[in-house]
């Protein structure tokens, strides 16, 4: 067996091997930054070279001439490259047609609360909506707190709260010069460990505790619902 041919069967096995472990080892985190250097970095580019591995093989088959076998078992290798190369056009036609998805922060109702002279707090509210079975809905509400100190207001010093649920309201009242929020369904996230301290508490009580009337609700505006 002359040199040349060695070189094919080579570059066969590698154009071979290449797209079956592709697609016997997929990723394991499936979130966007991962996925894109998964994509961008190592899937794509070794599919590339063994499409162009393939092309090769192909173009060399002229030297192998009358050898049926040889020539069978090299068309063969090109195949897994072809194949998902097919799927991967497939999956991209797939998601290009696809219909929209709405995905969005929309923002909403936005109120300010004095607490006392010193201290004043912004509530900012926003809305995610997004597209399911056709049917936009809400899928989170979620309040900023933001802190007004110092004639500044303060982002990384306040916090925000979280609903799944569009139908969770956020109660409030200023008690014992300090604000009090009262929560049911909603999340409540500092926005780092190092905030310093301000006379508000986040407290979480039962539904049935939260039918007081003297509370006050952070309103959302219609278009909200």
């Amino acid at each position: 067996m002359g040199k040349s041919k060695i070189i094919t069967y080579v570059i066969g096995s590698i154009a071979f091997i290449i797209p079956i472990k592709l697609y016997l080892t997929p990723p394991t985190d499936f979130d966007g930054g991962p996925m894109l250097a998964y994509n961008f970095l190592f899937f794509y580019p070794l599919l590339f070279l063994s499409i162009i591995l393939s092309i090769i093989v192909i173009h060399r088959l002229k030297g192998f001439k009358n050898e049926f076998i040889p020539k069978l078992i090299l068309a063969i290798s090109t195949l897994p490259s072809l194949i998902l190369a097919i799927m991967v056009l497939i999956n991209i036609v797939r998601i290009a047609n696809e219909p929209e998805i709405i995905d969005v922060e929309i923002p909403n109702n936005k109120i300010n609360i004095v607490v006392n002279d010193s201290l004043e707090l912004k509530l900012i509210g926003f809305t995610k909506r997004s597209s399911i079975n056709n049917e936009e809905v809400i899928e989170i509400k979620k309040i900023n707190l933001v802190p007004y100190i110092n004639g500044t207001y303060s982002f990384k010093d306040g916090g925000e709260f979280i609903s799944k649920s569009e139908y969770q309201d956020l109660l409030y009242e200023i008690k014992n010069d300090s604000l009090m929020f009262y929560v049911s369904g909603y999340e409540y996230y500092y926005y780092n460990k190092t905030r310093i301290p301000l006379p508000f508490k986040v407290e979480r009580l039962e539904n049935d505790k939260l039918e007081r009337t003297n509370f006050n609700k952070f309103k959302w505006d219609e278009y909200s619902h």
